[in-house]
């Protein structure tokens, strides 16, 4: 009834914003690719996005295996979920979202890239033939 309606509304505002965040992400990366041909005169994109895809990975595969750690720690059994269980559930689902986005924001505190790449790219450009 009502919880599946918020739910419902809860989930389209959560997605949208990931879609920005997305967006947001590939953004960045391609001004650090710009950033590092600025600064070293040589252009290795595929480097830059190898690493990501690779760092990426990497984050899921750790951030399955703590999920994987908490619901045993919380005595998870598929068979008998208990009280215990479904808490555990209850926090990592709602609260380490929370978490690990707060977490995401600090290092964006330092992003200052976006001040300098107009003056970069107009200086890449004056290079290139």
């Amino acid at each position: 009834g009502e919880q599946t309606i918020l739910f419902t509304i809860l989930m389209l505002i959560t997605y949208i914003l990931m879609g920005v965040s997305f967006a947001a992400i590939y953004a960045m990366l391609s001004d650090t690719v710009d950033y590092q041909e600025w600064k070293f005169g040589k252009k290795s994109e595929s480097l830059l996005y190898s690493s990501y895809s690779f760092a990426t990975l990497f984050g899921i595969a750790i951030g399955s295996a703590l999920v994987g750690y908490a619901l045993g720690w919380a005595g998870y059994d598929p068979n008998a979920i208990t009280d215990g269980a479904r808490s555990a559930i209850s926090i990592i689902l709602f609260t380490s979202g929370i978490l690990f986005t707060a977490l995401q924001i600090l290092p964006l505190l330092f992003y200052k890239l976006d001040r300098y790449h107009g003056q970069i790219l107009n200086e890449l450009n004056d290079r290139r033939p």
